[in-house]
């Protein structure tokens, strides 16, 4: 408490002080965290009216939250109705009243020689010894291991540095934890030779039977010492079985590390995770994302055109010792091949990109991420979305919303690669088209004979013209005479006289 001290300001309120509000006026929040540290049932919020739900509220507004159990106040009046309802709401079930955690093998009050020949003597050291374990460091490092401005080391490597030294939990209740709450984090389970054990009859409670003393209820690493939570909202919870590994016994003067175990290393890192001092991550400023073409104006459109090629960037930075440091994925990330990715979505994701690191743009501050990206060939209204949620590291995002408007009618291209085939079938039509034209135009054929010239300089077809005309000449006669059938015979024979004479003259 005296290292909190200094980097905060402290309320201090007895559990049963009926002033203790965590809200003003029930909309504004008091206090940026609470520390529960008032197991006993007898002395647990009795006579105020805060409750699990007050908790809940309080974490759901952005609070962060630390909860401190123990078995002595189990086995005496029993563990507070608020805090197993508290517990339940983060996936967390506490053992039953009366219940302890002891470990025969590793125990603090056991010299190495006693260790070593523990599997001859496991019952002899006493129940009431405190067990001794080791974090899951490995598993949470964003959590346990510790971070430093001026470390270059990634955080894998931080985390198999961690102390070899144990933990000692101490007078402390075990825990069972939800496995679908994907937002548990347990940083402390049992040996395999640790276990929890009733030592006084349960009270019945829901019709069940009491216990009978010194019944096992869990063992090995299932049974869980300490438990971390955040919440979607970035809220931090952390869920301690035991108050005693926060005192200055076994944390040592001064928050300093005493040479039989390393409590003060790890209640030092879970209380800097729980009250915001590291693993925190954001967004340095909204993505940047603009066409290709505009880059150099640095100017981004409010909506593109289905199919542009834009350039999309954002920086990221990391909480360290009191500043804000580029967060690098690479080095800061538990998991190999991390990436911080780009989704455009409209109901369902149209696109998801690797965003890669960009050195050119990094700064003191933040670590620029970008990709060159092609929208895709769909008209909307999409959300541009990037977003990093990783176990221990505050859940970052970045939410854009842009339309996607068609082509204008002179925004289209003039040919268009899928449509080869129909342009080639049109022309081979039209070419078709012309070619059967000119063949029915000026097709002749071959056999077709030639006219022949008479005696008198004449075609046979002038010839047969001339015969026609004699004939035409003859039918206009022969009518004239029928039509003038009244007329005397001498006039009629002196003109076709005059006719023939005419002919022959001719």
């Amino acid at each position: 408490m005296k290292s909190i001290n200094k980097r905060f300001e402290i309320t201090t309120k007895s559990a049963t002080d009926k002033s203790v509000n965590l809200f003003d006026y029930e909309t504004t929040r008091l206090y940026d965290h609470a520390i529960l540290l008032a197991p006993d049932k007898s002395k647990s919020f009795v006579g105020n009216r805060l409750s699990a739900k007050d908790f809940i509220e309080f974490v759901n507004d952005g609070g962060n939250l630390v909860i401190g159990a123990s078995s002595l106040a189990s086995s005496t009046s029993g563990l507070g109705g608020v805090y197993r309802d508290l517990a339940k709401q983060f996936g967390v079930e506490f053992e039953p009243n009366g219940s302890k955690v002891v470990d025969h093998v590793y125990n603090s009050h056991r010299s190495e020689g006693a260790q070593k020949n523990s599997k001859k003597n496991k019952r002899s050291a006493s129940l009431g010894e405190g067990v001794l374990t080791w974090p899951n460091v490995l598993e949470y490092p964003t959590v346990l291991a510790k971070t430093s401005s001026s470390s270059s080391e990634s955080i894998n490597n931080r985390a198999r540095n961690w102390t070899a030294l144990p933990v000692i939990y101490e007078d402390g209740i075990g825990h069972t934890v939800d496995p679908k709450r994907e937002l548990l984090m347990p940083l402390l389970r049992g040996n395999p030779s640790t276990y929890s054990y009733t030592t006084t009859p349960n009270e019945k409670t829901k019709g069940k039977p009491a216990g009978k003393p010194n019944d096992l209820i869990v063992a090995g690493r299932q049974l869980v010492l300490v438990s971390a939570h955040q919440a979607r909202n970035n809220a931090r919870t952390v869920i301690l079985g035991s108050t005693a590994m926060l005192s200055d016994k076994l944390v040592g003067p001064n928050n300093n590390p005493t040479q039989s175990n390393g409590n003060a290393e790890f209640i030092g890192e879970i209380l800097k995770w729980v009250f915001q001092e590291k693993s925190v991550l954001k967004f340095d400023g909204p993505a940047f994302h603009s066409k290709q073409s505009d880059l150099e104006e640095g100017h981004q459109p409010d909506h593109y055109t289905e199919g542009d090629h834009i350039k999309y960037s954002i920086n990221i930075s990391q909480y360290v010792d009191d500043q804000w440091l580029p967060f690098d994925i690479e080095k800061d990330s538990k998991l190999d091949n991390d990436k911080l990715q780009f989704e455009a979505i409209m109901l369902d994701p149209y696109l998801r990109v690797n965003l890669e690191r960009s050195d050119k743009q990094t700064t003191t501050t933040a670590t620029t991420y970008s990709a060159d990206i092609r929208l895709p060939d769909k008209i909307g209204v999409f959300t541009f979305l990037s977003q990093y949620h990783r176990p221990g590291y505050s859940f970052i995002e970045d939410r854009q919303i842009v339309p996607i408007h068609p082509f204008r009618h002179d925004e289209h291209d003039r040919f268009l690669s899928a449509a080869y085939p129909y342009y080639a079938s049109a022309l081979s039509s039209a070419l078709s088209f012309i070619a059967l034209s000119a063949m029915f135009l000026w097709y002749k054929e071959k056999n077709s004979t030639a006219g022949t010239v008479t005696a008198g300089g004449k075609l046979e077809s002038e010839k047969k013209d001339d015969i026609d005309d004699e004939v035409v000449d003859k039918v206009e006669a022969t009518s004239t005479a029928t039509k003038f059938n009244n007329t005397p015979a001498s006039s009629t024979t002196t003109k076709s006289k005059s006719k023939s004479k005419s002919k022959k003259k001719k």
